[in-house]
C-alpha cells in the first residue's frame, strides 16, 4: 500500500460515510402507520410540526415516502432474486423447436416473408 492509500483509509475510518439523512427518518414509522390508518399527507405534517416540532412541506414528505417506497421494492426485488435460481441453457433449440406444436407448420417458400 501507498501513502495515499493508507491516508485515505484513516480518513474513511474517522468519517464513516453518512446514514439516512433525512429528518422523517426517525418518524418513518409513525409516518407509516398514519398513512395504514389513511392519514393526508398534510395532516401527517401538521402532526409533525404540533407533536414532534418538525416543519416540512408536503412534498418534502411525498418525495420520503416514496423514497422509503423505492427502498423497499429494491430490499423485495433484491430478495427475490436471490431465491430464485436459473438452470443453464444446456443446448441451443433448433428452429422447429422453437415453434409451438398446436402452430401450424409452414413449408419453406410458402411464407409471407420468403
Amino acid at each position: 500500500m501507498d501513502k495515499n492509500t493508507k491516508r485515505l483509509e484513516a480518513y474513511l475510518k474517522k468519517h464513516p460515510p453518512p446514514g439516512n439523512r433525512s429528518r422523517l427518518y426517525p418518524y418513518r414509522s409513525l409516518i407509516l402507520e398514519m398513512r395504514e390508518m389513511g392519514a393526508s399527507l398534510r395532516q401527517i405534517c401538521d402532526f409533525l410540526k404540533i407533536e414532534e416540532g418538525v416543519k416540512i412541506s408536503n412534498q418534502y414528505l411525498s418525495s420520503f415516502l416514496r423514497k422509503l417506497d423505492q427502498n423497499k421494492a429494491i430490499e423485495i426485488l433484491s430478495k427475490t432474486a436471490l431465491k430464485t435460481t436459473s438452470k443453464p441453457v444446456s443446448k441451443t433449440l433448433s428452429e422447429a423447436e422453437m415453434v409451438p406444436e398446436w402452430m401450424p407448420k409452414i413449408k419453406p417458400g410458402f411464407g409471407l416473408f420468403d
